[in-house]
């Protein structure tokens, strides 16, 4: 795998709002947005020693209505990290 190119604060800022819309469309495929009363995404990204970490803590409000599994919600937010990871290879890798 080829390294991580420099990072800059513009990149990183990028790189989190990408990932806001990776995470939304991925929980999208598995619950309507608008079977949603609110979301939270709360992205926080570390760029230390060349070495980039990623984390999310998702807050989902649903309506009385909708009945999702936070089994289903691990999952979309696993395959955006899968995503992410693909994101970074085609972005920001020498």
């Amino acid at each position: 795998m080829s390294k991580l190119k420099i990072l800059n604060d513009a990149d990183l800022l990028t790189i989190s709002e990408d990932f806001s819309d990776i995470l939304t469309s991925e929980i999208s495929k598995r619950v309507s947005i608008k079977d949603l009363d609110d979301i939270d995404l709360g992205i926080s990204i570390n760029y230390v020693n060349k070495q980039l970490d990623v984390f999310v803590d998702v807050d989902i409000l649903f309506d009385e209505l909708t009945d999702i599994s936070e089994d289903s919600l691990n999952q979309a937010i696993d395959q955006a990290y899968v995503r992410l990871d693909e994101y970074i290879d085609e972005k920001f890798r020498d």
